[in-house]
């Protein structure tokens, strides 16, 4: 806190101004006077006090119009009002409009001096608070740009599509997707949740964003990845209680397979154009970290593929979501939702279904919402 303080003081009686004046001045403070409102202003066009001390009963311009006036410049200075007991009402009435505190006369000059550096305290306290607060907005904006940079771009060739749409419920989320390009024809993806919203869950997801990169591009089957991630998690997740649900695919179109592993995610769809329908990937292992050597022993899914034919990957954000009716989405009514749009072009399919959720979601979303689509052609 600053050793000394400016203190503007205005009242319209001089003996009021001159006997706080000199009060304050012995007790560490530097006093500034002005016997009204006006005065006060011009000059806050030259000074900025720490705090301004003003009765409430002044000609020219009273102390709630005073106050109103700093507040229409914009001035961050705490106001503390001076009140006879028959304006006490006006004082509540300054106080719901912003004032500081108020103290009555006749003044109590050790009580004032208290209430002073109360207020004085109370400000710093806020101003660090919002310093803060802008700081970590600043922070939150910074690190949201930084995970967007991380996001793959979309993917178009004559082979197959991939598309991407990603909203987070905070400005960062746990979220996350890894891809690796092998060819024209082939891709890997990989969609994961990492438990938990904002920071914490960011920052794990960023982790795995980096070891699933390295695991991606190596020459390793796909049980492996899992493993080697799986231990990666298990490792680096283990003091925060937090793991992830992964949704691993390889999409081949020289072979016309699909290869998935499901750890806990909400199902892989792939919609064959030929049928018309659905075919389902449910979660056939625990989630990333939380996995024993025993879950390897289940196979991997394996599926065949034809031109049109689409694949979705999402996130619980959509499934678990309230509907306005109260109950949770689901898997089965967002199957619905997805039906209803799935032969549009992908990016109309994907706002679609964006907008079906949020239509029939009871208030904001309460998780991070990502979609993956991928077209083969």
């Amino acid at each position: 806190m600053k050793d000394q303080r400016y203190l503007l003081i205005v009242d319209d009686e001089p003996d009021i101004r001159f006997i706080l004046g000199d009060y304050l001045k012995n007790n560490g403070f530097i006093p500034i006077l002005a016997e009204n409102g006006r005065e006060a202003l011009t000059l806050l066009n030259h000074v900025s006090p720490d705090v301004i001390i003003s009765d409430i009963l002044m000609p020219e311009m009273d102390g709630l119009e005073f106050l109103q006036e700093i507040q229409r410049r914009g001035l961050e200075i705490p106001v503390i009002l001076m009140t006879a007991y028959a304006t006490i009402d006006r004082a509540v009435e300054a106080m719901k409009s912003g004032a500081a505190d108020f103290i009555t006369k006749p003044l109590k000059l050790n009580y004032l001096i208290q209430v002073i550096r109360r207020v004085c305290k109370q400000f710093e306290l806020e101003r660090l608070v919002l310093e803060q607060e802008q700081q970590l907005k600043a922070d939150l904006r910074l690190a949201s740009l930084v995970q967007r940079c991380m996001l793959p771009a979309d993917v178009e060739n004559k082979h197959f599509g991939f598309y991407l749409r990603y909203e987070p419920l905070l400005e960062i989320g746990g979220d996350s997707i890894a891809t690796r390009l092998y060819s024209e024809e082939m891709i890997a993806v990989a969609l994961y949740d990492v438990t938990g919203h904002g920071v914490s869950a960011a920052l794990l997801a960023s982790l795995l964003h980096h070891e699933l990169t390295d695991l991606l591009a190596q020459p390793i089957r796909p049980l492996d990845i899992i493993r080697q991630i799986n231990l990666f998690a298990s490792e680096k997740f283990s003091a925060t209680g937090l793991f992830c649900t992964m949704a691993l695919i390889w999409l081949d179109t020289n072979r016309m397979t699909l290869t998935a592993v499901n750890a806990g995610h909400p199902s892989i769809l792939l919609w064959k154009n030929e049928s018309r329908e659905f075919e389902a990937v449910s979660s056939h292992m625990p989630p990333i970290g939380l996995l024993s050597e025993d879950d390897f022993k289940t196979d991997l899914s394996c599926l065949s593929l034809s031109p049109k034919d689409r694949i979705l990957l999402y996130t619980d954000g959509f499934t678990e979501s309230r509907q306005k009716n109260g109950d949770i989405l689901g898997e089965d009514r967002f199957v619905q939702i997805v039906q209803t749009c799935i032969q549009s072009s992908p990016r109309e399919c994907m706002d679609r279904i964006f907008q079906e959720a949020a239509q029939s979601r009871q208030g904001n979303p309460r998780d991070d919402l990502t979609l993956v689509l991928l077209e083969v052609k």
